[in-house]
């Protein structure tokens, strides 16, 4: 599906041209000025971006998005999977390497021991948080709208935030993650100042979601009319 249209470019640099050598030759200046108003006009609104949506006439009406549950049981089941790996490397080198030292030093392997153990238990404390956070994005909601999107539910603190606050969307084998600007920042290093945003990822649209790639292009097609409509703003 097509989503994004712009206009066809004009020559006018051509018109333009054409039209000033025809200057003096026509008794009426005033229709010359007439005509260079609207070539004028006509450069205003070829310089403008419109973002049309095909088959246009259409009213676009917030989506609330949440995981499919087939998808959701088949990606948590692979992620427990990866976890229970994770778990049995480091159980297996924890393991080999308390063996290499009771054959070898046996008086470190009473160190070894207790730290072992805090390793293991780091280790399991941090991939249960992992399933826990997993868990909490595919029960939450996504909501779509024409001017804003929306996280709810879940138990994850709710996120409201506009496309203009979006700096980009990167997408990997989890889904699309929104990235907005955290704070800004600034350093003073060498006698030189600089001013640096940090970024934080605000809303991850998971690809277990329903209506997947269709609310991926409409993300990107309201993130895309935002910034058409305020470059116009910016350049009137």
């Amino acid at each position: 599906m097509r989503i994004f249209e712009k206009e066809k470019p004009v020559n006018l640099e051509w018109k333009a041209s054409n039209l000033w050598q025809t200057y003096g030759e026509d008794n009426s200046e005033e229709k010359f000025w007439k005509s260079y108003q609207k070539l004028i006009t006509k450069g205003k609104q070829a310089s403008q971006a419109f973002l049309v949506k095909s088959g246009g006439g259409q009213k676009f009406l917030p989506i609330v998005c949440w995981a499919n549950a087939f998808k959701k049981q088949k990606a948590m089941k692979a992620f427990l999977h990866r976890i229970f790996g994770r778990i049995v490397i480091h159980f297996v080198v924890c393991f080999t390497v308390a063996l290499l030292l009771a054959l070898t030093m046996p008086l470190f392997l009473i160190l070894w021991i207790p730290i072992y153990f805090i390793i293991f238990a780091v280790v399991i404390i941090s991939s249960l948080q992992k399933h826990h956070k997993r868990s909490a994005l595919f029960r939450s909601r996504v909501i779509i709208a024409p001017n804003n999107m929306e996280r709810i539910g879940g138990g994850l603190k709710p996120v409201q935030l506009s496309y203009d606050q979006i700096l980009d969307i990167k997408e990997n084998d989890l889904g699309l993650h929104v990235v907005i600007m955290d704070k800004e920042v600034t350093t003073h290093a060498g006698g030189v100042t600089k001013d640096h945003i940090l970024k934080k990822v605000a809303i991850v649209f998971p690809k277990v979601f329903d209506q997947y790639e269709k609310a991926k292009e409409l993300i990107y097609f309201y993130k895309e009319n935002h910034d058409a409509s305020r470059k116009h703003r910016l350049s009137s």
